[in-house]
């Protein structure tokens, strides 16, 4: 294996980064503070969520699952993932649906969530929920609220989130990525 000298004289520095850069090789013998490129993690928010929710809709409903973001650049990329607890009492499809508001203007379908978002849950069978999606169509540097719709399909049928009795947490998270 090689082993790499860093030139401490290039690294020895008084000055520091500004919030928008890096430390970055800029030859074979120097490095400097550099603007960050494109994926950089901009900013993170996190929301957990105890409070269980039922329904038996067989039309989309707000399930209570929900997280705000600002961005700070319009052509940034926001990584949404989320994970909880989801039980079914009857035999049923379940799907799960993002909706999106921007700067409070109402909120509106953004995906259904196909693969791992259309669950087939067997009678009174508890599983973990987890998804992520990836909106780039929102163009703003407004308040984002994102929203996890649910309904059922299947009379009779009942989709629980975050059952009473599970003591779990859920959550649901946005990440600004730059673009």
């Amino acid at each position: 294996m090689a082993i790499t000298t860093l030139n401490n004289r290039s690294i020895n520095r008084s000055d520091t980064a500004s919030a928008d850069q890096v430390w970055t090789a800029t030859s074979a013998t120097a490095s400097d503070f550099q603007a960050a490129s494109s994926g950089k993690l901009l900013q993170f928010v996190n929301q957990e969520e105890q409070t269980a929710f039922s329904t038996t809709s067989s039309s989309a409903v707000d399930s209570g699952v929900n997280v705000s973001i600002t961005p700070t650049a319009s052509d940034s990329k926001i990584l949404l993932t989320t994970n909880f607890t989801a039980r079914t009492a009857g035999n049923t499809y379940s799907s799960f649906y993002i909706y999106r508001q921007i700067d409070g203007g109402g909120y509106s379908e953004l995906e259904r969530l196909e693969g791992g978002w259309h669950y087939y849950i067997d009678e009174d069978t508890s599983t973990s929920f987890v998804g992520k999606k990836v909106d780039t169509t929102h163009n703003t540097t407004n308040q984002i609220d994102y929203k996890i719709y649910c309904h059922v399909q299947g009379g009779g049928s009942t989709l629980s989130l975050l059952p009473d009795g599970t003591n779990e947490l859920g959550n649901f998270s946005a990440m600004e990525i730059g673009a």
